[in-house]
């Protein structure tokens, strides 16, 4: 997801994530794909919302980025790097995912929807109400959460939602991420920035971000470049020769519902809403936004 190149310093630190008003910066390289591609979803966002977008090339802009990165504390080696509000974002993805943060980079992981959800805050936060971002990066003043932190040197991840007018901020290793367990370390923040407990869980239920894997998109595309092919050399293999239309017809039905199932199963949180997100992926005239 993220095109690493020497723009800046190489190490990340961030305490205080915050611009001013509602202006958006965006780092880039003209030599990266993944800048490319949300360079054009900003563009939509600045038509779509009352919102300023300060494009930064990283090899034309040293001193500016190094300025403003010097304001929020922060340093990143990679782009692109997106900034809303209370939120730095490192890498770019066309698929929709939870919000999820990384210590070791002080960032949340660079996702479309995300990345628009931060916008629409900078709109809808009214009276002293915090963004969810900023809730993160409260809960990790907490003792628990620095200790946790330094214990496992930083490769901690921090999922946030919202529950009962609190932020829920949960923060997991990367191995109890990718498992059933519980979070590792638990902090409630109030709506106006207060921190109202911190505490190690021994039962609970707790929300775990959706992460949707390709596996089975590729896994379909494989299965469309075959039927394709198939299809254009019938004339010149024996066997497929002998297939008629209905044939035919029958397959592609087949391939279908084949498609559909591998793509649901690939994360059934998503349901059919799988199928959107792999058209739009793959096939570029489909825009469903």
């Amino acid at each position: 997801m993220i095109f690493v190149i020497g723009l800046l310093m190489h190490s990340c630190a961030g305490e205080k994530n915050e611009t001013s008003g509602r202006e958006i910066y965006f780092i880039f390289s003209n030599a990266c794909p993944y800048c490319a591609a949300e360079k054009h979803f900003l563009q939509d966002l600045e038509r779509k919302y009352d919102v300023k977008v300060i494009y930064l090339e990283g090899g034309e802009n040293r001193s500016e980025i190094r300025e403003l990165f010097r304001k929020l504390n922060f340093s990143s080696g990679s782009v692109p790097v997106t900034i809303v509000g209370d939120y730095i974002f490192i890498g770019f993805s066309n698929q929709d995912y939870d919000l999820v943060y990384l210590e070791k980079t002080r960032s949340f992981v660079g996702v479309k929807n995300q990345i628009e959800k931060a916008v629409k805050e900078l709109f809808e936060l009214k009276g002293g109400k915090i963004s969810m971002g900023k809730a993160v990066i409260l809960s990790r003043e907490s003792w628990l959460v620095k200790n946790f932190s330094k214990e496992n040197d930083d490769n901690v991840i921090a999922h946030p939602y919202l529950e009962n007018d609190s932020y829920i901020v949960t923060w997991y290793t990367y191995e109890s991420f990718k498992s059933k367990k519980l979070p590792d370390v638990v902090v409630e923040v109030a709506l106006n920035g207060s921190i109202l407990r911190a505490y190690k869980p021994t039962s609970g239920n707790f929300k775990k971000p959706i992460v949707r894997s390709s596996l089975g998109d590729l896994l379909v595309m494989i299965l469309l470049l075959v039927f394709l092919c198939s299809y254009l050399l019938r004339d010149k293999i024996p066997y497929l020769k002998e297939l008629k239309s209905k044939d035919w017809a029958i397959a592609f039905l087949c391939f279908l519902i084949l498609s559909v199932i591998i793509l649901i199963a690939q994360c059934p949180e998503y349901g059919l809403k799988n199928i959107e997100i792999f058209l739009r992926r793959f096939l570029v005239f489909f825009d469903f936004f």
